[in-house]
Protein backbone atom coordinates (compact mmCIF):
# COMPACT_ATOMS: atom_id res chain seq x y z
CA UNK A 1 0.00 0.00 0.00
CA UNK A 2 2.75 2.35 0.90
CA UNK A 3 4.21 1.93 -2.75
CA UNK A 4 0.86 2.19 -3.88
CA UNK A 5 0.82 5.90 -2.23
CA UNK A 6 3.76 7.07 -3.29
CA UNK A 7 3.00 6.17 -6.54
CA UNK A 8 -0.28 7.86 -6.54
CA UNK A 9 1.90 11.09 -5.41
CA UNK A 10 3.98 11.10 -8.03
CA UNK A 11 1.05 11.12 -10.72
CA UNK A 12 -0.48 13.95 -8.47
CA UNK A 13 2.54 15.59 -8.35
CA UNK A 14 3.94 15.91 -11.44
CA UNK A 15 0.34 15.97 -13.25
CA UNK A 16 -0.77 14.89 -17.10
CA UNK A 17 0.74 15.75 -20.32
CA UNK A 18 3.90 16.66 -20.84
CA UNK A 19 4.91 16.82 -17.13
CA UNK A 20 4.69 13.92 -16.86
CA UNK A 21 7.70 13.74 -19.11
CA UNK A 22 9.89 15.25 -16.50
CA UNK A 23 9.51 19.26 -17.16
CA UNK A 24 9.72 19.15 -20.13
CA UNK A 25 7.79 21.51 -22.57
CA UNK A 26 5.28 19.57 -24.94
CA UNK A 27 6.11 19.93 -28.29
CA UNK A 28 4.11 21.88 -30.77
CA UNK A 29 2.64 20.30 -33.66
CA UNK A 30 0.37 21.62 -37.32
CA UNK A 31 -0.94 20.28 -40.44
CA UNK A 32 1.06 21.80 -43.20
CA UNK A 33 -0.88 20.02 -45.93
CA UNK A 34 -2.41 16.68 -47.10
CA UNK A 35 -0.73 15.74 -50.55
CA UNK A 36 -2.17 13.50 -53.37
CA UNK A 37 0.98 11.36 -53.64
CA UNK A 38 -0.62 9.20 -55.86
CA UNK A 39 -3.76 8.27 -57.32
CA UNK A 40 -5.14 5.09 -59.89
CA UNK A 41 -8.57 3.94 -61.10
CA UNK A 42 -8.39 1.50 -57.93
CA UNK A 43 -7.47 3.64 -55.48
CA UNK A 44 -5.18 6.74 -53.54
CA UNK A 45 -2.58 7.50 -51.44
CA UNK A 46 -2.57 10.92 -49.48
CA UNK A 47 0.11 12.15 -47.25
CA UNK A 48 -0.59 14.37 -44.36
CA UNK A 49 2.55 16.26 -43.50
CA UNK A 50 2.61 17.19 -40.35
CA UNK A 51 5.28 19.84 -38.70
CA UNK A 52 6.48 19.52 -35.18
CA UNK A 53 8.39 21.70 -33.41
CA UNK A 54 10.40 21.04 -30.21
CA UNK A 55 11.50 23.75 -27.78
CA UNK A 56 13.40 21.67 -25.25
CA UNK A 57 17.70 21.47 -24.92
CA UNK A 58 17.04 17.43 -25.08
CA UNK A 59 15.78 15.43 -28.39
CA UNK A 60 12.18 14.29 -27.98
CA UNK A 61 11.14 10.73 -29.34
CA UNK A 62 8.13 9.97 -31.42
CA UNK A 63 6.10 7.20 -31.06
CA UNK A 64 3.09 6.81 -33.17
CA UNK A 65 0.55 9.38 -34.63
CA UNK A 66 -2.84 8.25 -34.79
CA UNK A 67 -5.30 10.49 -37.30
CA UNK A 68 -8.27 10.99 -38.92
CA UNK A 69 -8.39 12.33 -42.44
CA UNK A 70 -12.13 13.33 -43.52
CA UNK A 71 -12.69 14.54 -47.51
CA UNK A 72 -15.83 15.92 -48.35
CA UNK A 73 -18.09 13.83 -50.63
CA UNK A 74 -15.60 10.99 -50.06
CA UNK A 75 -15.46 9.60 -46.31
CA UNK A 76 -13.53 9.46 -43.56
CA UNK A 77 -9.93 7.07 -43.13
CA UNK A 78 -8.50 6.56 -39.75
CA UNK A 79 -4.98 5.43 -39.63
CA UNK A 80 -2.32 4.70 -37.11
CA UNK A 81 1.46 5.38 -37.85
CA UNK A 82 4.73 4.37 -35.61
CA UNK A 83 6.90 7.12 -36.30
CA UNK A 84 10.72 6.06 -35.27
CA UNK A 85 11.34 9.35 -35.72
CA UNK A 86 12.82 12.39 -33.31
CA UNK A 87 12.32 15.67 -32.85
CA UNK A 88 16.02 17.65 -32.15
CA UNK A 89 17.05 19.18 -29.63
CA UNK A 90 16.24 22.97 -29.80
CA UNK A 91 19.30 24.82 -31.24
CA UNK A 92 21.12 27.77 -29.43
CA UNK A 93 19.85 27.72 -25.84
CA UNK A 94 22.26 28.36 -23.80
CA UNK A 95 21.93 30.58 -20.18
CA UNK A 96 18.87 33.17 -20.53
CA UNK A 97 19.25 32.82 -24.59
CA UNK A 98 16.21 31.65 -26.75
CA UNK A 99 16.99 29.12 -28.87
CA UNK A 100 14.96 27.96 -32.20
CA UNK A 101 12.89 24.88 -31.55
CA UNK A 102 14.03 21.51 -33.20
CA UNK A 103 12.10 20.70 -36.37
CA UNK A 104 10.71 17.28 -37.64
CA UNK A 105 8.26 16.90 -40.48
CA UNK A 106 6.52 13.28 -40.27
CA UNK A 107 4.11 12.19 -43.84
CA UNK A 108 1.14 10.31 -42.42
CA UNK A 109 -0.07 7.88 -45.58
CA UNK A 110 -3.85 7.29 -45.95
CA UNK A 111 -4.81 4.57 -48.46
CA UNK A 112 -8.10 4.81 -49.73
CA UNK A 113 -10.08 2.76 -52.69
CA UNK A 114 -11.95 4.30 -55.32
CA UNK A 115 -15.61 3.97 -55.31
CA UNK A 116 -16.24 6.57 -57.80
CA UNK A 117 -14.91 9.51 -56.66
CA UNK A 118 -12.72 11.37 -59.21
CA UNK A 119 -9.59 13.03 -59.33
CA UNK A 120 -8.91 13.85 -55.24
CA UNK A 121 -6.70 16.97 -56.11
CA UNK A 122 -8.41 19.89 -54.94
CA UNK A 123 -10.81 18.24 -52.76
CA UNK A 124 -11.69 20.07 -49.36
CA UNK A 125 -9.90 17.60 -46.52
CA UNK A 126 -9.84 17.62 -42.61
CA UNK A 127 -7.32 16.19 -40.56
CA UNK A 128 -7.24 15.55 -37.01
CA UNK A 129 -5.08 13.73 -34.90
CA UNK A 130 -2.35 13.11 -32.35
CA UNK A 131 0.93 12.17 -31.88
CA UNK A 132 2.57 10.50 -28.46
CA UNK A 133 6.16 10.92 -27.68
CA UNK A 134 8.61 9.42 -25.16
CA UNK A 135 10.30 11.92 -23.19
CA UNK A 136 13.45 10.91 -21.13
CA UNK A 137 14.12 10.78 -17.71
CA UNK A 138 13.31 8.50 -14.54
CA UNK A 139 10.39 10.04 -13.78
CA UNK A 140 8.85 8.99 -17.36
CA UNK A 141 10.52 5.70 -16.83
CA UNK A 142 8.56 5.24 -13.52
CA UNK A 143 5.55 6.08 -15.19
CA UNK A 144 6.16 3.81 -18.23
CA UNK A 145 5.90 1.52 -15.52
CA UNK A 146 2.73 2.25 -13.98
CA UNK A 147 1.32 2.09 -16.98
CA UNK A 148 0.78 6.02 -16.88
CA UNK A 149 -0.04 6.32 -21.13
CA UNK A 150 2.76 8.59 -23.04
CA UNK A 151 2.34 12.42 -23.14
CA UNK A 152 0.67 13.30 -27.04
CA UNK A 153 0.49 16.49 -28.67
CA UNK A 154 -2.81 16.88 -31.42
CA UNK A 155 -2.90 18.50 -34.65
CA UNK A 156 -5.73 19.45 -36.89
CA UNK A 157 -6.42 21.47 -39.84
CA UNK A 158 -8.03 21.76 -42.75
CA UNK A 159 -7.84 23.29 -46.31
CA UNK A 160 -7.60 21.03 -50.28
CA UNK A 161 -5.80 18.21 -51.35
CA UNK A 162 -2.53 19.74 -52.86
CA UNK A 163 -1.34 17.27 -55.79
CA UNK A 164 2.51 16.04 -54.51
CA UNK A 165 4.15 15.54 -57.90
CA UNK A 166 4.47 19.64 -58.23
Amino acid sequence: MKRLGGAMWVVATIGGGCAAGGGLAEPAARVADVVLASQTHEGARLETVVELENPNRTPVPLVEAEYTVSLQGVGSYTAREWLHRTIPAAAGQGEGEEGSPGRQVVRLPVAIANTGWGDLAGAEYRVEGSVSYRPVGEVRQLLTEMRVPLPSVKFEGSGRVERGDR
